[in-house]
C-alpha cells in the first residue's frame, strides 16, 4: 500500500490511476439501477484520498497560492516577512535571556545551595531614611560569630567590590577590584589556572599583601607571560604579589572584576556581602531562623529604633529578582487579560425581567 501511495506522485502513474478508476466508475453505473450508487463524485475524492497524500497536497496547493499572492503584492510581502523576522528574532532573544538568567544554574559547584543574607530594614523615624529598606550586606564584625556559631551554613565569608590605581609602565589605570574573603573562592570549586588561591592566613592584615588575577587582566596587563606569578603589582600605592590567575570564564561576582585581593577582618571595619553554603540537609528555612537570632544578638539596641530581621536567600534568588518580578508581572498582565476575553465570551447574555418572569 505504502508503494502505491508513493507511486501516486508520479504524474504518469497518477494519470493512470485516474483512468481506471474513470473506467471502473463508469461501467458501475452502467451495470446499476439509477439512484442506486449515490454520488459518483464523492466517491472518486474518497478513491483520491486513499490512494494520495491529500494532506500534502493541500498544504503544498496553500503554499503555492500564498507564494502566488506575495509575488502579485511585493510590498505588503516585505512587510509581512520583515514583520515576521523581527518577530521571531525579538522572541528568541528574550528567550534566550530568560533560559541563560532564570532556568540556568550558576557556574559555581553546588550554586544551588550557595546563599546570602539579607537585612530587612523597617520604615522608622529614627533611622536616616524614613522607608523600608532591604540590604545585603553585614558588619565586617559580625562574620566572626556567624562563623563561630551559624551551624547552618559553612564556608562563610564575604565580598565588597569597589575600584582601585594600577601602576603600569604606560601610567596609572583605575580597575575593578574586589576584596574577598579566603574561604569564598574557594567555595566557588574554581581551580586557578596558574598559581594558587588565598589562604585562610591572608584574611590577617599585614598579611594580605597578594593579589589574584582574571584571565582577561593577564592577557590585558602581562600579555599572557606564564611567569605572573610571584611579580610584584602596585595597585593603590601598595605592592602586592601574584599568587594566581583565574581561568577563562571564571567571573566572580560580575564579568567585570578584574582582580581580587584578601578582605582582612581586623581592624573590623565596613560592611561585606555575605556569602556562605547551606549545610548538608539545611533548609532555608532553618539557616534564617538561625542566623536571625544571631544577628539580632548582635544589633545594638537603640531606644526608638525599629529592629531589622535577616533571611537567608539563595543566590539565585537574588540575582533573578530584578528580572523575575517584571517578566512575571507581564505574564500575570497577559495572563489575566486573556482570561477575561474568555470569561466574557462565554459569559451568558443578561436576561431582561420579561423573559425571566415568562
Amino acid at each position: 500500500m505504502l508503494w502505491r501511495r508513493l507511486a501516486y506522485l508520479l504524474p504518469w502513474r497518477r494519470r493512470a490511476a485516474e483512468r481506471d478508476m474513470q473506467q471502473e466508475l463508469q461501467s458501475l453505473a452502467e451495470m446499476a439501477q439509477p439512484g442506486e450508487l449515490g454520488n459518483l463524485a464523492l466517491a472518486a475524492e474518497d478513491a483520491r484520498a486513499e490512494l494520495g497524500w491529500t494532506r500534502l497536497e493541500q498544504g503544498l496547493q496553500d503554499l503555492f497560492y500564498a507564494l502566488r499572492t506575495l509575488r502579485r503584492t511585493p510590498g505588503f510581502s516585505c512587510t509581512a516577512i520583515l514583520s515576521l523576522a523581527l518577530g521571531i528574532g525579538a522572541t528568541a532573544a528574550i528567550f534566550s535571556v530568560l533560559v541563560a538568567v532564570l532556568l540556568r544554574p550558576l557556574p559555581f559547584d553546588d550554586s544551588d545551595r550557595m546563599v546570602r543574607i539579607l537585612e530587612h530594614r523597617p520604615a522608622d523615624a529614627g533611622r536616616e531614611l524614613g522607608y523600608p529598606q532591604q540590604v545585603a550586606s553585614v558588619g565586617v564584625s559580625d562574620l566572626p560569630a556567624l562563623r563561630s556559631q551559624a551551624t547552618t551554613l559553612s564556608h562563610i565569608g564575604g565580598y565588597a567590590g569597589t575600584t582601585m590605581t594600577l601602576t603600569t609602565g604606560d601610567g596609572p589605570i583605575r580597575v575593578p577590584v574586589t576584596r574577598v574573603s579566603p574561604s569564598v573562592l574557594a567555595m566557588l570549586g574554581f581551580a586557578p589556572r596558574l598559581g594558587r588561591l588565598f589562604e585562610p592566613r591572608e584574611e590577617t592584615a599585614g598579611l594580605d599583601s597578594s593579589v589574584i588575577l582574571s584571565h582577561t587582566a593577564w592577557q590585558r596587563y602581562f600579555g599572557s607571560a606564564p611567569d605572573v606569578v610571584s611579580k610584584g603589582i602596585s595597585i593603590d600605592g601598595r605592592n602586592l604579589a601574584v599568587v594566581g590567575v583565574m581561568p577563562e570564564g571564571f567571573r566572580f561576582p560580575d564579568p567585570q572584576t578584574e582582580f581580587w585581593i584578601p578582605y582582612p577582618l581586623s581592624p573590623p571595619r565596613g560592611r561585606v556581602a555575605p556569602v556562605a553554603r547551606l549545610a548538608d540537609g539545611v533548609s532555608l528555612e532553618a539557616a534564617t531562623a538561625q542566623v536571625s537570632g544571631i544577628l539580632s544578638r548582635l544589633q545594638p539596641t537603640q531606644p526608638g529604633r525599629k529592629p531589622s530581621s535577616f533571611e537567608v536567600q539563595t543566590m539565585r534568588a537574588l540575582l533573578t529578582a530584578p528580572v523575575k518580578r517584571p517578566v512575571h508581572c507581564v505574564w500575570c498582565r497577559g495572563c489575566r487579560r486573556i482570561a477575561n476575553r474568555v470569561h466574557q465570551r462565554r459569559k451568558p447574555p443578561a436576561r431582561t425581567r420579561g423573559s425571566a418572569s415568562s
